[in-house]
């Protein structure tokens, strides 16, 4: 196998992304943290911080957007507890966890400053620093990251994205619940494949009769104004549109 790298399993809900978490999980050579950590989607994670430091950037909104991060992933994140009672840092190991976020800040801070505290009649209620009150505090200038195309409905963002980006040699897998299903053995075959490690059989499998209910949700109106709100990214992410169309 090759050195140990990051999987990210990534989807909208109910797509299946949980099972498949689940089934990578399962390989004698893949930890997988059993918890969802959420960062990247959660109010204050990365999603936030991206648009903080891109199409709503400027240094009071993105140092704010840092201090959010921070809190996420060194107060939130760590108290939060499985239904085992373990945290993140835990399961990955504390040091680890430590130093990863560490090793994350100097990709996102262009310099560091003493900002000095207030003069007196001015930011500080009207009255001076008090003696023991620090004469000054960090401050950060966020980096400016200018090379994000920005659509705003998610699957356009997605897909323009996938359209000029440069995938080859990448461990980049894209699958469909469905086609899962249809041959689970030597869809999971190709999949561990694609990550680096043998094939194994795992308690967790995909099965066309568990993914009939998908077709149930929407009544006949319903369906038609998402498949005419949505228009081609349904064919782009490989499905057809209803025959009630």
């Amino acid at each position: 196998m090759p050195s140990p790298f990051p999987v990210f399993v990534a989807g909208t809900g109910r797509s299946g992304t949980s099972r498949i978490a689940d089934i990578i999980g399962e390989h004698p050579l893949i930890h997988r943290i059993p918890m969802e950590t959420r960062f990247l989607v959660d109010p204050g994670g990365l999603r936030d911080l991206t648009d903080a430091l891109t199409d709503r950037y400027d240094p009071v909104v993105a140092e704010d957007a840092l201090h959010r991060l921070g809190e996420l992933l060194t107060v939130r994140l760590p108290g939060r507890r499985d239904d085992r009672g373990r945290t993140v840092p835990e399961l990955v190991g504390e040091r680890r966890y430590r130093d990863a976020v560490h090793q994350l800040w100097p990709q996102l801070i262009a310099a560091t400053y003493d900002e000095p505290a207030p003069p007196e009649g001015f930011g500080n209620g009207d009255r001076p620093a008090g003696p023991f009150a620090p004469v000054s505090r960090r401050r950060v200038l966020p980096r400016y990251f200018r090379d994000r195309a920005y659509l705003k409905p998610v699957y356009h963002r997605w897909l323009t994205w996938k359209q000029t980006a440069d995938l080859t040699g990448r461990r980049y897998v894209e699958v469909k619940a469905e086609d899962l299903a249809a041959d689970w053995p030597g869809q999971r075959r190709a999949l561990f494949a694609r990550l680096g490690v043998d094939d194994v059989v795992t308690a967790s499998t995909f099965q066309s009769h568990r993914l009939t209910h998908r077709a149930d949700p929407f009544d006949d109106e319903t369906r038609r104004s998402i498949e005419e709100a949505l228009g081609p990214v349904i064919p782009a992410m490989g499905y057809g549109y209803s025959t009630a169309s």
